[in-house]
């Protein structure tokens, strides 16, 4: 059983309720693309290797499509919110690292994203666990 840290941009598959009416149907097939992919690369990983469990941020975006995820499959959530009012702008680095260490996943899967994404990857190759980047993260 493997466990999978999912990691990727608050606004990943998200609609952008702002844009303009002429945007707006371009945008719900970007996130009907990016929704279906994150799916798709679950179920083949569950297929491949069963997930025990799913780590994630409890952010908009990707960590809430993974949410979702498990919700439909079953599988076991594990949630790490920042904790901004706290931390401040450490609030992020400081969840990454808690999902890191106390996630102990065995796979991170990192979705297009930000700074917060790319921290999250930096932080799990130097603990020596497997990234695969999806969609170009």
């Amino acid at each position: 059983m493997t466990r999978v840290l999912v990691t990727g941009g608050r606004g990943y598959g998200e609609l952008n309720a702002d844009a303009p009416l002429a945007r707006r149907g371009e945008m719900r097939i970007r996130v009907y693309r990016e929704v279906g992919a994150l799916r798709a690369t679950l179920d083949a990983l569950h297929a491949e290797a069963p997930i025990a469990c799913i780590i994630q941020g409890s952010a908009p975006g990707a960590d809430r499509h993974a949410r979702d995820w498990s919700a439909m499959r079953g599988v076991e959530l594990l949630d790490y919110p920042a904790d901004w009012h706290r931390h401040g702008r450490a609030a992020g680095p400081l969840r990454n690292a808690r999902m890191i260490a106390e996630g102990q996943p065995d796979l991170v899967l990192a979705f297009p994203g930000g700074r917060g994404t790319a921290d999250c990857v930096r932080k799990a190759e130097a603990a020596g666990i497997r990234v695969v980047r999806i969609g170009g993260e």
